[in-house]
């Protein structure tokens, strides 16, 4: 996962928030995560309280540690984090095993003990998007995750609800299966994939997002100093 960070980061321009899972383990895994996340380059890191090993967020049969085992691996990712702008968000999955009453006590517990931002994963209902900001008084994140169980709102209306940052986290997933199985299937059908350009970048687009005219001009620009 350090080295998946390590790649994104040093391709964009702009900050890289990374999931840390439960921390890959105990305090001393919360530890070691933090570390190598920041040296990779992320800007952030997302943690939370599931059990591990942890399920999808709207997945069920989900299990939650303690309010106090949180807060200990809350505490060593904060101790472990060398650049104070680096933002650790505390991640609840509580709503689905305790209800949302819980699930907002441990946002406001995780927040309490110094999380950047906190994150009450799969609210059930309009209701509970709505209510969650009223009531954690710390920095929000909300996640938006087609087919889940957390009602889909735009942008503009989370916004206006409270919340800080919003996450789409496997649409482009969603987006990228269908068109694979599409070529696929126009493959097995027509023998070719030479799609309009509508339908797919062209074979220059790829090389520009790849800078590969600098990778190929390399010998050129240095022969000619």
């Amino acid at each position: 996962m350090a080295d998946a960070v390590r790649r994104m980061a040093q391709r964009v321009s702009i900050p890289v928030v990374a999931d840390g899972d439960t921390g890959h383990g105990d305090l001393h895994n919360v530890v070691r995560t933090v570390l190598e996340f920041e040296q990779a380059g992320a800007a952030g890191i997302l943690l939370e309280d599931q059990v591990t090993p942890k399920r999808c967020g709207h997945f069920a049969g989900k299990q939650v540690i303690s309010v106090a085992e949180m807060v200990l691996k809350l505490k060593a990712a904060l101790d472990a984090r060398r650049d104070p702008d680096f933002v650790i968000v505390a991640r609840t999955d509580a709503v689905a095993v305790e209800g949302i009453d819980a699930a907002i006590a441990r946002a406001n517990r995780y927040g309490q003990t110094g999380a950047d931002v906190c994150f009450v994963e799969a609210p059930n209902s309009r209701q509970e998007l709505e209510r969650i900001p009223r009531e954690v008084k710390y920095p929000l994140l909300v996640n938006m995750l087609s087919g889940g169980t957390t009602p889909i709102l735009p942008v503009s209306e989370l916004e206006k609800l409270g919340y800080k940052i919003v996450v789409c986290p496997i649409e482009s997933l969603l987006v990228a299966g269908t068109a694979i199985q599409k070529l696929i299937r126009t493959l097995l059908d027509r023998g070719r994939v030479d799609l309009p350009a509508a339908e797919m970048m062209t074979f220059a687009q790829v090389k520009n997002i790849l800078g590969l005219d600098e990778v190929l001009g390399l010998r050129q620009r240095l022969e000619s100093k």
